[in-house]
């Protein structure tokens, strides 16, 4: 599989109070690339988190508030919690991992996570770390509404929202967390069984 970097971010806060249907982020000319990456925009691209070789994003950094509109000619716009920070753009790691997912490696790797307290530290570091950087995103202004409605919970879980760090939800925003940090215990194991061929198909006999 073709290698990411990770890019550091600009810590930019833009509080999305009063944003309308416009987007909350400008990322230029990158934004066609998203766009035809996902086959959307989402409204909350904070940033590019990884990158491939060639420069291509491979995970964008998400604002941990999206802008939910009700509808097409809506002028107003509802912040919603959104869990997930990292996001996999990249159409070819994406289906590469669906294909390890496929195998039965969600269960495979959550017996193998718990049965190591020395993984099992790290795993619970890295969803620690990964909520802090959630708020650390967050402006002045977004902080005060998230304890206004009540949200502070939400925003302290783990990634891409877990509760109980014992669980894998999936391998995608495992893999998405460990390219942009490195940090990811279970993405390196998606890094390690990508690098093996282990998410190609098996040649059959005859």
């Amino acid at each position: 599989m073709a290698e990411s970097r990770p890019v550091q971010s600009r810590n930019k806060k833009q509080a999305l109070g009063n944003i309308t249907v416009e987007k909350a982020f400008d990322l230029g000319e990158e934004e066609e690339v998203i766009h035809r990456q996902l086959g959307f925009r989402p409204t909350n691209v904070h940033s590019i988190a990884a990158r491939a070789m060639t420069g291509e994003p491979t995970v964008l950094r998400l604002y941990p508030l999206a802008v939910s509109l009700k509808g097409a000619r809506a002028r107003n716009a509802e912040r919603q919690p959104f869990p997930t920070m990292y996001w996999l753009s990249c159409p070819s790691l994406k289906a590469a991992v669906s294909q390890l997912e496929n195998q039965g490696l969600i269960l495979e790797w959550e017996r193998r996570l718990q049965a190591d307290p020395g993984i099992m530290a790290d795993m619970e570091a890295a969803h620690k770390s990964y909520a802090e950087e959630r708020w650390s995103l967050l402006s002045a202004e977004d902080v005060d509404t998230i304890k206004r409605q009540g949200w502070e919970k939400s925003f302290s879980n783990g990634v891409a929202g877990i509760v109980q760090p014992r669980h894998i939800k999936c391998l995608h925003t495992h893999f998405a967390h460990f390219l942009a940090t490195g940090r990811n215990v279970v993405g390196k194991w998606t890094q390690e069984a990508l690098d093996a061929g282990k998410h190609l198909p098996v040649a059959k006999d005859g």
